[in-house]
């Protein structure tokens, strides 16, 4: 069973431990740091987002915004280019019934976007 257990970080927000790794977030719940993203901290933040169970389409999806992120100088894909590629209803559906930002994008880690 994984466990997840939040405590507060002086510097930023929270640090969340998954599987005794520890995760610092900001005071939004985004991953800081980009490299330390691995699928245990996907699937408890998709519990904490209340997406239960990734499928293969979500590890797809997941996959292809951190490629993109990473390949485009930490760019966030726009909505339009995931549809593009995954299917209006895929997109919606899996990863952002609430909006682009959340909670597809926590999920694969990228740290959280400027207001």
């Amino acid at each position: 069973m994984r466990k997840v257990l939040p405590k507060m970080n002086e510097d930023y927000g929270e640090k969340i431990i998954v599987n005794n790794k520890e995760y610092s977030l900001d005071f939004n719940g985004y991953l800081i740091n980009f490299n330390d993203w691995d699928r245990d901290f996907a699937i408890a933040i998709a519990k904490q987002e209340m997406v239960q169970d990734l499928s293969e389409l979500d590890w797809e999806i997941i996959d292809f915004i951190r490629k993109y992120y990473d390949t485009y100088y930490r760019t966030y894909p726009l909505v339009n280019k995931l549809v593009k590629k995954f299917g209006a209803n895929a997109v919606k559906k899996e990863l952002f019934p609430l909006g682009p930002w959340k909670p597809g994008y926590k999920i694969a880690g990228l740290p959280g976007p400027l207001e």
